[in-house]
Order: C-alpha cells, then structure tokens, then sequence
C-alpha cells in the first residue's frame, strides 16, 4: 500500500507537472518515500504482529488456505477477536 502511494504520487508529478518532475522527485524525495514505504510496511507488521501473538490458540491447527493470512489465525482461536481485526 505503502509503495502504490508513492508509485501514484511519481506518476501524478510525471503527467500533471512534466516540466517540474526533475524539481518536484529528486534524489531527496525518492528516498523519503522508499523510507516511508518500507518504514510504514515494518510498523503495521509490527502492530499486526504485536496483536496476533496475545492470542490464545487452541484447538486443530488447521488452515483454509496455504497463504498463513491474519484472518486466519484468527479463526484458530478460542476468543473474540472482534476488537482485534
């Protein structure tokens, strides 16, 4: 997600503004939105992380799917997750 919005925010600047884009994405630019992509990517990792450790797991450890997604973890455990996800 965090990557699309600095891909979208690259090509806005290349089509709307053409003549600006060498001033508008210099170097400086593209590494503040590499470093706020991969900077927003480990902190929502983090939190997501942060919240499916508490959980209890019990039961078959059996998943749907072969992808280990969020929401299938939380359908292996034995409380609400309601406020979680």
């Amino acid at each position: 997600m965090f990557l699309l919005l600095a891909m979208a925010y690259d090509r806005y600047v290349a089509i709307c503004k053409p003549l600006r884009y060498t001033v508008l994405v210099n170097r400086t630019v593209c590494h503040v939105l590499v470093g706020a992509s991969w900077g927003g990517g480990f902190l929502q990792g983090i939190i997501v992380f942060a919240l499916t450790i508490k959980l209890p797991f019990c039961g078959l450890s059996i998943l749907d799917s072969f992808f280990c997604d969020v929401r299938q973890l939380a359908k292996l455990t034995c409380t609400n997750t309601q406020w979680n996800f």
